[in-house]
Order: structure tokens, then sequence, then C-alpha cells
């Protein structure tokens, strides 16, 4: 495998060499500097700070997310004394007991949108005046869909950080069978519900495996929930477009019998595969493939530039952190790091052509924010399908169910509302 890891002395030396640029190109003196001078940002001084990082894993040996490291170590040259540490929290329960024993650390990893455990259990802090949202290391429409509630802000993002539905094949297998890519298809417009099943009908013809790693929340959050702008949520489970993308998943695993299978593109175990990146490139890559290895959005109904799904991660502070500043320092330099280590890993294992597809699927996306108790099971849902269950059967079992959490959601809304009206009232 060709390992990307990238090494902290290359780092400091490019950061160090760009902060003597930059001190150079901001040392104009007397009236030669003018007013349309550049100066770089001061940063704090945060010398001497402990710091503590949770998340769903150990975000210094995760193979996905050790980026996350290096920008910790960067952190911690630029405050001498200073020390970052990460720790596993899973979930919010673990969050609320250390809020309540006055033990929280400093930054959390939030996987999905913040803004539920926000408005449920109010266990992270607005972080508005320590953030500039037009910072170019963030995703600023990924951060104003997913991280702000009652108008403030709750988390940062950017949409490298992300996992993002991909595809991965082998071209080599499509060619020694004469099938038409997923990339002709593209080119013509036609990677699309359509094109996308007929693709999947050459390859059975020819005895080829695909595998769909349907256990992800895209499935089902492809038309869910809306949400209102006073943040009450709306089912949209028996709408037109539900019924639409259903019967669509039901076609492939029903009607073409595509299976969850596991297999794997760089040794010809499967010729297309979709699950999410950086996922199917690190396992790719890692099997040293022969072949060639080809990476392309997942397709839309109509062919037509549509978005891509992420699973979205946020950096967010907890209610009674001791240092915000120095936890949003942290977590601006664990940013920058993750998008400089993605870019330089999907660049390398990727070819030219399909970079750039890349780059332009990313300037749109979509990501809902999650409600708690609406999402059915992907796994119940492809299990229902492939047993031949229709569409309408499936939703009718499910958005009575569905529909009651959006209510209860919507009751809670309206008593905070309240709450919240009496508190003014009072003073």
């Amino acid at each position: 495998m060709k390992k990307h890891i990238k090494k902290l002395s290359i780092l400091l030396a490019s950061v160090l060499a760009a902060s003597m640029i930059s001190a150079c190109s901001n040392s104009g003196s007397g009236d030669n500097s003018g007013a349309n001078e550049t100066k770089a940002p001061v940063r704090q001084d945060f010398s001497g700070v402990q710091l503590e990082v949770g998340a769903y894993r150990d975000l210094r040996t995760d193979p996905y997310n050790n980026s996350y490291s290096i920008g910790a170590d960067k952190f911690m040259e630029a405050n001498p004394g200073s020390n970052v540490t990460f720790t596993i929290h899973k979930n919010n329960e673990e969050l609320v007991t250390a809020i309540a024993s006055n033990s929280v650390w400093d930054v959390q990893l939030s996987i999905m949108s913040p803004i539920g455990s926000v408005f449920n259990q109010n266990i992270f802090m607005p972080i508005d005046e320590y953030i500039d949202i037009n910072n170019p290391i963030y995703t600023k429409e990924l951060i104003e869909t997913a991280c702000k509630y009652n108008g403030k802000i709750y988390g940062i993002s950017n949409v490298m950080m992300s996992d993002v539905l991909y595809a991965i094949y082998n071209e080599n297998v499509y060619k020694d069978y004469n099938i038409k890519t997923p990339h002709e298809y593209y080119a013509e417009g036609n990677w699309s519900w359509d094109g996308f099943l007929s693709m999947i009908d050459d390859l059975k013809k020819n005895q080829l495996n695909t595998a769909i790693v349907w256990e992800k929340p895209f499935v089902n959050r492809r038309y869910g929930v809306v949400w209102g702008d006073d943040y009450t949520a709306s089912s949209m489970f028996d709408s037109q477009e539900q019924r639409d993308w259903l019967g669509f998943v039901r076609n492939v695993v029903y009607d073409k019998g595509m299976t969850n299978s596991k297999g794997a593109v760089a040794n010809r175990e499967v010729a297309f595969r979709l699950e999410i990146l950086p996922h199917i490139l690190v396992s790719a890559t890692g099997m040293n493939p022969v072949d060639q290895m080809r990476y392309i959005p997942w397709i839309t109904k109509d062919g037509k530039p549509d978005d891509t799904y992420v699973v979205d991660y946020h950096f967010c502070v907890p209610n009674g952190a001791k240092n915000p500043e120095a936890s949003i320092a942290l977590s601006n330099d664990m940013i920058e790091a993750c998008i400089d280590d993605r870019t330089d890993m999907y660049k390398e294992g990727m070819t030219e052509e399909d970079f750039k597809i890349f780059e332009e699927s990313i300037k749109k996306f979509y990501t809902i924010a999650a409600l708690n108790g609406y999402y059915p099971s992907e796994k119940d849902m492809i299990t229902s399908f492939t047993q031949g269950m229709p569409v309408s059967q499936y939703i009718s079992e499910n958005k009575d169910r569905l529909q009651q959490a959006c209510d209860d959601h919507n009751k809670l809304v309206e008593e905070k509302k309240s709450a919240n009206g009496s508190a003014e009232s009072a003073k």
C-alpha cells in the first residue's frame, strides 16, 4: 500500500516557510505601506493549554481520520507547553453527564447535524463570536444547513471532512467485456437511474458482480424530513419523490437482485461498488491494484448535475468548555490538516479527470439534520424490498410512526417557544 501519511516535519516546514513569506510581504515601512496592504492574521497565544478532543473513534490512530492529529501537532507546535489528547466519547449521554459533573472535554466531533443535540439536550455552546463564517476553511453552506439553530452557530465543518457517497469501478474489467462505463454515461448526461440499471444489466449478462453497501443513511434521508424556519419538522415519507426513490431502490435489490455484498473492486471480486469516500479509496489503494480504478459520483434521477450526499462531521464546543477560543483554534488546525490530507489523498488515488469531477460534485451536496426517532432501519428496508414488499406497503407500515416523530418534535418546539416567551415576559 502506498501509505498516505504526512510527515509532521514537512508540514511544519511549510508552515514556517509560509509564515516567513507572510512576514516579508507585510513588512512594508514608512509611507510606502499603503492602505491596501494585506496583513497576516495574528494567531492568539494558547501556550500551556491542555485540551481534550472527544469523538466516536480515536482520531490519532483511526486510518480515515488521523490527519486530525497532524492538526493537533501543529497546534501544539505553535503553542509551547500545550497538549492535545484524543479520547473516545461515542454518545451524547456521556457528554450530558460530563457537563453536569463539570468535567467536560474541550472539542467534540459530532456526526451528522449537531442541531438535534443542541435542541433536545443543550450540550453544545454557540460559537459565533469565536469564528468567521467566511473563513475559507469552512463550508459555509454546510454549516448554515446543519449547524445553525435559532440564529446561532453550533459547529464548524468542511465538506472534505465528510463521508461522501461515491462509486468506484474497475475500468479494465469494463473494457475486457466491452461494457459501457459509468464515465461514458456521465459524459452523455445519462448517469441516471435508467443508465445505472442498464449498466447493471450489462454486468449481470457477463456474470460480473456489483456491490452496494446499503447500511448507510443516504437511503432513507434522500427525501425525508423538511425543516421549517422555526425548526418545525414535516415528514415527506409519503411524498411522490420518496415513492419514486424507494421504487428505484426496490428495483435495484429485488428486480435486479443486487445484494449487500462486500466485494473489492481492486482485486476483481466485483466490477462496481458504491459506498463512501474516503473508505473505498483507502481500501482500493491498500490492495495495490494493477487495474485502473475509476471514481465517479453516485447517480441522479435524470442524469443532470445534482447533489452529492454527505455524512457530515462537525467540530463543536461542549457547554462548560473552559477555553472556547482555544477549542476553536485547535478545531481550525484540525480542519485545515484534514482538507490538505484528503486533497492530496484523492489527487494521488484518482485520475486527473476523476478528481476534477469530484471537485465539481462537492460544490453541490445535500445533508439533512437528523430527527430523533424518524429514520427507519436501512437494513430492515432492504430486507423488506429484497423479499418483494411493495413500496406502498413499506410506506404505509412506516409513515404513521415517522409522522408521530415529527409531531412529538413539533410539540417540543411549541413548548420551548412558550417557555422562552414566558421568560421574556418575566423580565
